[in-house]
């Protein structure tokens, strides 16, 4: 049977060989080289049979009449008469009749129950639905090496992106582990490394769990952001930005910004592929599953669409061990959206396919 496991992709240091489980999912956060093990438990409830007694039934008085019911009552009356007389020797009375409308019939009380049941989760996305234009490779590089940042939280580490003028996006789990240690960023688009402030995270378990965090950096405004978007389809290419550890250590600017020296900025890693499945859909948070090599420290790094546009937050992968393989998740911008719009982060958002 193959064993698979599910890692979060957050950190920079090298990863040793991976051992297993036959336990299902598994989150590995991977931290100087060591692999902490921590199994998602999905407990589900237990059923709770409940009875009601039958009584028998009671007498039912006659329902008063709403004022929809009585409007659309009288609407139909009158166009009654109308049509039993002759329509065209009175036009000017037909018309007025006609131009009047049917009466809104939605009650004030159902209106306030199906914006109840909307709540935040339903929070609409204005989206500017412009369709994109695919950016030259040489300006989609660029815009990602201003855009993305390195972040090292404690001993874990991971990548992020500007959205707006001081605020950066991760994964919960890149900066969980920081215990009141500052949080660091450091990119081309930030200049010298920043500390970072943490002003609002989410963590869920399971595979369309939430897993977000916003950073505000002081000093100079940013000035190169990320748009979002939530079009994202299927066999769409994709470029994967971030700082993993499996190639980051292989940077010397990396090597001297470790040793304190804040004015070593190490390169961006990009990786293209392209999706292979959107999933989680009716769970509200879309999962993008892509073939874009990621590894330990692109976690909270963005997937991006060929326009530049980010349509998911790497997350963890899977890795098969019987068959040497991995695939890489990215958080859907949907879920996120309504996070950032909840905690007042307005990011720029479009709208329409990137062609």
């Amino acid at each position: 049977m193959t064993d698979t496991s599910m890692h979060p992709v957050s950190a920079m240091h090298p990863v040793s060989a991976a051992s297993t489980r036959p336990a299902g999912s598994i989150r590995r956060p991977l931290c100087a080289g060591l692999l902490a093990l921590t199994c998602l438990l999905i407990a589900g409830p237990a059923a709770v049979a409940q009875s009601t007694a039958q009584t028998g039934p009671a007498p039912v008085s006659p329902a008063p009449v709403s004022p929809e019911r009585a409007a659309l009552e009288a609407r139909l009356s009158a166009l009654t008469t109308a049509l039993k007389g002759d329509v065209c020797a009175t036009p000017d009375a037909a018309r007025a009749l006609l131009a009047a409308g049917t009466p809104d019939v939605a009650a004030p009380a159902a209106k306030s129950q199906a914006d109840k049941a909307a709540g935040p989760s339903q929070t609409e996305i204005k989206t500017n639905s412009t369709p994109g234009k695919p950016l030259e490779k040489a300006a989609l590089v660029s815009l990602l090496k201003q855009a993305v940042v390195l972040i090292v939280a404690g001993e874990n580490s991971g990548s992020g992106f500007i959205v707006d003028s001081n605020h950066i996006v991760t994964n919960n789990h890149v900066i969980a582990e920081a215990d009141g240690k500052p949080v660091i960023v450091a990119g081309v688009g930030i200049g010298s490394p920043r500390e970072a402030k943490i002003i609002a995270h989410v963590a869920e378990e399971g595979p369309a769990g939430r897993d977000f965090a916003v950073l505000q950096v002081s000093g100079p405004p940013l000035t190169t952001k990320l748009a979002l978007t939530p079009t994202v389809a299927d066999l769409q290419p994709i470029v994967a930005a971030g700082f993993p550890g499996l190639l980051i250590t292989n940077d010397v600017q990396f090597h001297r910004l470790m040793q304190g020296d804040l004015s070593a900025t190490p390169e961006i890693i990009l990786s293209q592929g392209a999706v292979m499945a959107i999933q989680n859909r009716s769970a509200g948070m879309p999962t993008i599953a892509h073939n874009a090599p990621i590894s330990g420290g692109n976690s909270g790094g963005p997937l991006v669409d060929a326009c530049g546009r980010v349509v998911g937050i790497n997350t963890y992968i899977r890795v098969a061990s019987d068959q040497g393989t991995n695939a890489g998740y990215a958080l859907g911008t949907e879920g996120l959206l309504k996070f950032l719009n909840k905690v007042g982060v307005s990011p720029a958002v479009q709208g329409g396919p990137c062609e």
